[in-house]
C-alpha cells in the first residue's frame, strides 16, 4: 500500500519536559525511502486539534523536508518546546507501508529534550 501526499498526526505525552526538542525518525525497517515534507510540532488541544499559535515547522539540516533511506535514521534540528502534550504532524510525499500503518508513527518517533 502506498500513501501519497497524506498527513499523519500523532499526539505524544512528552512528560519529560524541557525547553527544546529534537525529533528522530527511523526508517530502519522500511522497504523504500521515506520522503517527509512539512513536519510540524505544536501543543495539542485534544481530539486531534492543535494550538496554531505554537505550530513550529521542524527542519532537518536546515531543510523543511527530508528523505530517509531504508535502514537509516534522521534527526531534526533543535526546536522550541514548552508543553507535555505534543502533536506531531508529518506530511508524507510518498510512503509505502503495509497493514501496520498505525504502528508507523509509534515505532519511528523518538523525542530528545534539552532543558
Amino acid at each position: 500500500m502506498t500513501y501519497t501526499d497524506q498527513t499523519l498526526r500523532q499526539i505524544v505525552d512528552a512528560a519529560s519536559g524541557g525547553t527544546q526538542l529534537r525529533l528522530r525518525i527511523s526508517n530502519l525497517y522500511g522497504t523504500s525511502p521515506l520522503l517527509l515534507d512539512a513536519i510540524h510540532v505544536a501543543n495539542s488541544k485534544g481530539s486531534g486539534s492543535i494550538d496554531t499559535s505554537t505550530d513550529t515547522a521542524l527542519k532537518f539540516n536546515g531543510q523543511t523536508s527530508v528523505t530517509i533511506p531504508v535502514g537509516q535514521v534522521a534527526s531534526s534540528d533543535m526546536a522550541p518546546y514548552a508543553q507535555s502534550d505534543l502533536a506531531i504532524s508529518m506530511r508524507h510525499v510518498v510512503m509505502a507501508c503495509n497493514q501496520h500503518l498505525f504502528r508507523f508513527l509509534e515505532s519511528r518517533i523518538i523525542l530528545h529534550y534539552r532543558r
